[in-house]
């Protein structure tokens, strides 16, 4: 949302709309004191307790452009053991609907976060070792490691394409807040 609002801003700004411009950039500012805690990681909801979520990877390079202060880091490391699954996968938050189940969705937003570091290869390697028998990414993975779901699913599919291009090139990123 950040990011949307970040390129919504930038395209006002351009246009010569600077009022609505900074209405957008002032939005922006009520939602990333919720964001990211090094503490307690990204949270699905910021005024409650529910825990950390995968949606953390939006906010890191090369989604979001280049952490600035080591924050974002340290919350990822933390949101990833707290979502890891026995079958090595990640669950997509700390919400009770979701089950006991890795989700590749989620697994692959990491793979995107690490596409330039040394956890790619795990996320990615994982990813495609839990296809099913037609090569396919299920949404689900057991903890057994069988697919479990829908499948094939669009979304982890485009997420893991995401991934394999920002290991290789550079992904345009949002416009940085330019008020």
């Amino acid at each position: 949302m950040v990011d949307g609002l970040l390129s919504v801003g930038e395209l006002a700004r351009r246009s010569g709309l600077t009022a609505k411009a900074l209405r957008h950039y002032d939005r922006i500012g009520l939602l990333r004191p919720a964001g990211v805690d090094p503490a307690t990681g990204y949270r699905r909801y910021p005024d409650r307790r529910a825990g950390p979520d995968s949606a953390i990877a939006f906010l890191s390079a090369p989604l979001a452009g280049p952490s600035d202060d080591g924050r974002l880091s340290v919350a990822l490391a933390r949101t990833e053991r707290a979502l890891l699954m026995p079958s090595g996968g990640l669950r997509p938050g700390n919400i009770p609907r979701v089950g006991g189940v890795a989700w590749t969705p989620a697994t692959a937003l990491f793979a995107v976060a690490e596409a330039t570091g040394p956890g790619f290869d795990r996320w990615y390697d994982w990813l495609v070792a839990h296809r099913t028998a037609l090569g396919e990414f299920p949404e689900k993975v057991t903890d057994r490691g069988q697919p479990a779901s829908v499948a094939p699913l669009a979304w982890t599919d485009a997420i893991v394409l995401l991934a394999l291009t920002a290991r290789d090139d550079a992904l345009p990123t949002p416009p940085t807040l330019v008020p």
